[in-house]
């Protein structure tokens, strides 16, 4: 198994206000869904309810530290992450597994974290309350990057990052 986290940030590192993104770049969201389309993704309780229901086409996993916590027969819940990789290691799947939010999510992959998939929007947000946490730049290296532009679907220029650590094969 491989852990990717994929997040879109502002300038700041800023990813959400009030649990909503802060902004819906139609080119990020799909590229979004391309990536993750047909794997796993993994997010906190609080992105699982901002989002509403599980993503289609995609195996939902809810990691929450609510035990009671039953969102929805098609989603997977978990309460530690030591539960959850104990799964992921014996079924000695190649998959790639996204982690797609929130912060704290975030926080505790990034340590394990073999590639981030960050579209980083060239524009900060003052009324941001969540942030992504700070990438130690010496345990990564960019292998990819694309420039897109402010248009009529996008209202700020954006550019997607990809980063692999330093070290790792994949």
């Amino acid at each position: 198994m491989s852990i990717s986290l994929i997040v879109a940030a502002d300038e700041r590192g800023a990813i959400g206000v009030n649990n909503q993104l802060l902004c819906k770049l139609k080119g990020d969201l799909k590229y979004f869904k391309e990536k993750t389309k047909n794997h796993t993704v993994v997010m906190g309780r609080n992105t699982y309810e901002s989002i509403g229901k599980p993503l289609p086409n995609r195996t939902n996993i809810v990691l929450t530290s609510d035990v009671h916590y039953d969102p929805d027969e098609e989603v997977y819940t978990y309460n530690s992450l030591s539960e959850l990789m104990n799964d992921y290691n014996e079924s000695e799947n190649d998959e790639e597994v996204f982690v797609i939010g929130g912060s704290s999510l975030y926080e505790l992959f990034l340590p394990i974290a073999d590639t981030v998939y960050l579209t980083r929007i060239h524009h900060t947000f003052d009324n941001a309350d969540t942030f992504f946490p700070t990438m130690n730049m010496d345990e990564w290296k960019r292998v990819s990057y694309e420039v897109r532009y402010e248009d009529a679907d996008n209202d700020y220029d954006y550019t997607f990052y990809t980063y692999k650590r330093k070290g790792e094969s994949k």
